[in-house]
């Protein structure tokens, strides 16, 4: 969670609820996805999800999701497979978090 949205939560309880939702529900599935990926070794697959969590995760002010997606998108891109192996399992472990933080704070459903 972004210090921002930490330090305003009035006004951002209630606010964009259904967006927020969607968020959650599009980390579920993309958790799936990388988990899938991981297993298989297949890094063109982790990317194309590393790819779409830069954005999503910045438009939320998931920010430390955003960087590592964007480090493990460039590891991915350079073929760094002891990056990718290292940034994968941190990159699960971020989306986990990010999912139950954000359901805690904005008390939405995961």
């Amino acid at each position: 969670l972004s210090e921002l949205i930490i330090a305003e939560p009035n006004r951002h309880k209630g606010y964009g609820t259904k967006a927020l939702n969607l968020f959650i529900k599009e980390l579920n599935k993309r958790l799936l996805n990388v988990q899938i990926a991981i297993k298989e070794q297949k890094s063109e697959d982790i990317a194309t999800q590393t790819h779409a969590l830069k954005s999503s995760a910045g438009t939320y002010g998931a920010l430390h999701l955003q960087k590592i997606s964007t480090d493990l998108d460039l590891a991915c891109k350079q073929l760094n497979k002891a990056s990718i192996n290292l940034l994968s399992k941190q990159l699960v472990e971020a989306i986990r978090l990010t999912i139950d933080s954000y359901t805690k704070h904005f008390s939405i459903d995961g």
